[in-house]
């Protein structure tokens, strides 16, 4: 099996289940995932950088849709906590081991498989 390759734009929700916080992500030009905001429950902390940074000097700000889901989605992990409720269901990818494990990367949650009922 190989390594996933995010695409371009798209999102990532990735939970940390030792700090209790979400980060939340897109992919850059390169394919490359970069965070874009993160709530830390530990902390109350809550940023939100609504730009992808491309090295030195080279900003690109999200695009509307991007922008307002990166919000929304933090903005929801915040609502949760505030409820006492669990904001792992807001993960959508998981950290995983690289093949031949020469690092880890980011793999989107597989939704489980369904039962059919048998009656």
């Amino acid at each position: 099996m190989t390594d996933y390759q995010p695409q371009r734009g798209e999102r990532a929700v990735l939970y940390g289940s030792a700090v209790n916080s979400i980060e939340v992500l897109v992919a850059d030009y390169r394919c490359k995932f970069a965070p874009v905001g993160r709530f830390n429950t530990r902390m109350l902390g809550l940023g939100w950088n609504p730009v992808l940074a491309h090295g030195q000097g080279d900003v690109r700000p999200l695009d509307a849709d991007t922008r307002e889901w990166s919000w929304d989605t933090l903005m929801e992990a915040k609502r949760r906590h505030e409820a006492g409720e669990p904001l792992a269901p807001l993960a959508t990818h998981r950290l995983v081991k690289n093949t031949g494990n020469t690092g880890m990367h980011l793999e989107p949650i597989e939704e489980e498989a369904s039962c059919s009922p048998l009656f």
